[in-house]
């Protein structure tokens, strides 16, 4: 599966570049010294002019409450059990983790991993005698 994920670079790798480019060295002797490709050596070159930084920048969007693992140990307790609500699970959760988390957002993460909310049907009690009648009609 491939990830379409950017690896970010450290921020002394990037100060070690802009370096390089202050002492007038090539993009490609810079790419060779620190072991990156010419394109990424040019792009940090040209965030650097930009903005007069090689700081990572704020993102943009809301970041996410819930981490991987978070979602892990959601999954893991509704396989342990069930019969657990999500309310019941976002309170546990905040218990745990100091994170206030909304109910949906446990059912959003339970719906993706392949859990439906939905409750079983209950079937009449067949008592032994109506089995026997039964085992004795087929």
């Amino acid at each position: 599966m491939s990830s379409n994920k950017k690896h970010h670079m450290s921020i002394d790798m990037r100060e070690l570049i802009i370096k390089l480019h202050l002492e007038k060295k090539s993009l490609r002797e810079i790419a060779k010294t620190v072991g990156k490709t010419h394109s990424t050596i040019q792009s940090v070159i040209k965030k650097f002019k930009n903005t007069g930084s090689v700081d990572t920048l704020p993102r943009k969007g809301r970041p996410k409450i819930l981490s991987s693992r978070d979602k892990r140990n959601i999954i893991k307790k509704i396989v342990i059990n069930p019969r657990l609500s999500a309310p019941k699970l976002a309170a546990d959760f905040a218990l745990e983790t100091g994170k206030t988390i909304h109910a949906e957002n446990i059912r959003r993460v339970l719906r993706k991993s392949g859990f439906n909310g939905r409750v079983s049907r209950k079937k009449p009690f067949i008592n032994i005698t109506n089995q026997k009648k039964k085992i004795r009609i087929c």
